[in-house]
């Protein structure tokens, strides 16, 4: 019984004292290991560190022993087999503190390579930046030469639309001229129906002179005047050379008939008769004298003795009133009473005569006669006044003074005469200048329309013209602009395109620079936690040397609870730095055994899978105290 006791209170005491840490855990070198650095360049500066430190690990794991009741003798192979862990531990943790000190790579080495990687990069992104201004640049010369071509092809393109549109602006504007300029011939050649004045006299000169100002020249038969008009005279005796009208064939606008000098046609000189009449006629009728008695006996009594003239050559001379010269008349049943004589003045200028220049001149002959006649005491006159018929003819002779000379013929009728006297001829003078007025009329309001018309055509032409080349240069202008400021976005698209570039190279640099910076910290830290686990373990050796000897206690015989003790704890456990935190056993016997001994002794550890039996210790405490006592108590009774 007393042995009995003996070997119960040995047994507890080897029991509280053989807490085996059989069953290692290196959690925190396991993180380490299993939380690897992303592939860097720096990352082989720690490989042999991380590979040490995870040796380190796995041999510090031993297998845990199961529970087991042991005599004497197994108590004895425990301490052998914890003796030989302990040296096998020691030896491990000496060959990883070696292999850790050799492959560890300095702070300053990591560093050292982390600016050369960093030089690499900025090196880099310098050429890739230079690489790229350069096709920049390149880009933008080759664009700016292709908006040269652009524009030029443009201007180009539009200078010969323009020039066309000149050509066809200057070929219309042309011909609108054109048609300007004989719309204005034609109204210069046409005149309103203002019947022409004499003009007046002075002392000194004669109306002649002022016969060719406006108001007294005569260009068309719609001029001529069909009623004399008394002249403006200074004295009456002062010879006037017939100039009070003035004949002038402005622009070819007298469109009578030519005479020749070699005589005139029996019409043109009915014609001209017809106007001396009616000019004649229309004083008698002013002074309340009848008209004349106009027929064809005295008018052709009056040509016959024009051509008796030329016969005896009469040059501005009067008739001898011979038998011969008054026979035309005796023919026509006439007696031949007076002469007037006058000459066609006015076309001694001009190199052709005409019916209206005769008639010009007849005009002036008949207002000489009426009104200014005082030097030739108004022969004229009283013979205009008191002749019964009269005839009027022209005596044409180029050989003579005066190619034209005019005649008036003073007649009455014989009442013995066995001719009898035909009718009296219709004048038809007044008529035919009031049409030749309202044709004149006609013609100059048309001339003077179609010279408006022809200008406002042309004005209008021209702002047409205007605006077309307007058009043109407008369209010109935005098209320049719009391809200028298409050409203006495009060098701004490179520009911007370029500086996205270097903003990404920028970018990039910052990023490897700081991804460079972080795996040198990481491997800087992960070398100063290596250096922390290489003091650890050597502190280790010492607890796993204490744990030898707690195991060196011979012939205890006793239940073992064993539990996983990390061996960077056993410093920890050696000095009672022991936390609080409650673990659970090791699975070695069964997970039964294990439920059980973690329910009866309260655990606590750092770490979930490290665990250690505090209360266990404190019983195997108190169970050598009390196998000690009995076993003195024992002694002392023998």
């Amino acid at each position: 019984m007393r042995k009995a006791k003996i070997a119960m209170a040995t047994t507890a005491a080897f029991a509280g004292l053989t807490i085996g840490v059989m069953n290692v855990h290196a959690d925190t070198v396991n993180e380490a290991t299993a939380k690897q650095a992303p592939t860097n360049p720096l990352s082989n500066a720690t490989t042999a560190t991380t590979s040490a430190v995870t040796s380190t690990t796995t041999t510090a794991s031993v297998t845990t022993q199961q529970t087991t009741e042991k005599s004497a003798s197994t108590s004895s192979s425990l301490q052998e087999k914890a003796a030989t862990s302990s040296t096998q531990t020691t030896a491990s943790n000496a060959s990883d503190i070696s292999a850790t000190t050799q492959s560890a790579t300095s702070a300053s080495s990591i560093k050292t390579a982390a600016a050369t990687q960093k030089e690499a990069a900025t090196s880099a992104a310098a050429s890739a930046e230079s690489k790229a201004a350069t096709e920049y640049t390149t880009a933008v010369a080759q664009t700016k030469a292709q908006q040269v071509a652009e524009s030029a092809a443009t201007s180009s393109a539009y200078a010969q639309k323009i020039n066309n549109q000149k050509q066809t602006n200057a070929a219309t504007e042309s011909a609108a001229a054109q048609k300007v300029a004989t719309a204005q011939a034609a109204l210069s050649s046409t005149a309103e129906s203002a019947t022409a004045t004499p003009a007046q006299q002075t002392l000194d000169s004669d109306p002649i002179i002022y016969a060719k100002t406006a108001g007294h020249t005569i260009s068309t038969e719609a001029q001529l005047p069909v009623v004399l008009t008394k002249p403006v005279v200074k004295k009456s005796d002062v010879a006037s050379d017939y100039g009070y009208y003035g004949y002038i064939n402005t622009n070819n606008s007298d469109k009578t008939a030519v005479v020749s000098t070699t005589g005139l046609t029996k019409q043109q000189q009915y014609e001209l008769a017809d106007y001396a009449v009616t000019l004649v006629n229309s004083y008698r009728t002013a002074i309340g004298t009848e008209t004349l008695k106009y027929n064809s006996n005295v008018e052709d009594a009056t040509i016959a003795e024009a051509a008796i003239r030329n016969q005896e050559q009469l040059d501005f001379t009067h008739l001898s009133f011979n038998e011969t010269e008054k026979a035309a008349f005796s023919a026509q049943g006439l007696q031949l009473d007076g002469e007037n004589l006058g000459v066609a003045q006015a076309t001694a200028a001009e190199s052709k005569t005409t019916i209206l220049a005769l008639k010009v001149a007849l005009l002036n002959a008949i207002t000489e006669m009426v009104y200014v006649d005082d030097a030739h005491a108004n022969g004229h006159l009283h013979n205009f006044v008191v002749a019964d018929y009269m005839g009027v003819a022209v005596q044409a002779n180029a050989s003579m003074t005066y190619p034209y000379q005019l005649i008036f013929e003073v007649a009455s009728a014989v009442p013995s005469s066995h001719v009898t006297q035909k009718a009296a001829i219709a004048l038809t003078a007044t008529a035919r200048i009031k049409q030749a007025q309202a044709s004149a009329n006609q013609q100059y309001t048309a001339a003077k329309e179609a010279v408006a018309s022809a200008l406002i055509a042309q004005a209008n032409l021209k702002l047409t013209n205007a605006a077309l080349l307007n058009a043109l240069v407008t369209q010109r202008d935005a098209a320049l602009t719009r391809l200028a400021t298409l050409q203006q976005q495009a060098l701004i698209n490179l520009a911007d395109k370029y500086q996205t570039q270097k903003n990404n190279i920028q970018t990039k640099l910052a990023a490897q620079k700081k991804a460079i910076e972080i795996a040198a910290a990481s491997q800087i830290a992960q070398l100063a936690n290596a250096n922390k686990r290489v003091s650890r373990i050597k502190a280790a050796n010492i607890s796993v040397n204490e744990r030898g000897r707690v195991h060196k206690l011979d012939g205890i015989t006793a239940k073992q609870i064993i539990y996983a003790v990390p061996t960077h704890k056993l410093t920890e456990i050696s000095s009672y730095a022991l936390s609080n935190e409650t673990r659970q056993p090791v699975e070695q016997t069964g997970r039964k055994e294990a439920e059980m001994w973690a329910k009866a002794l309260p655990q606590t550890g750092d770490d979930a899978g490290n665990t250690l039996s505090l209360t266990g210790i404190l019983l195997a405490v108190l169970s050598l105290l009390s196998g000690t006592w009995l076993l003195h108590k024992q002694r002392t009774f023998k």
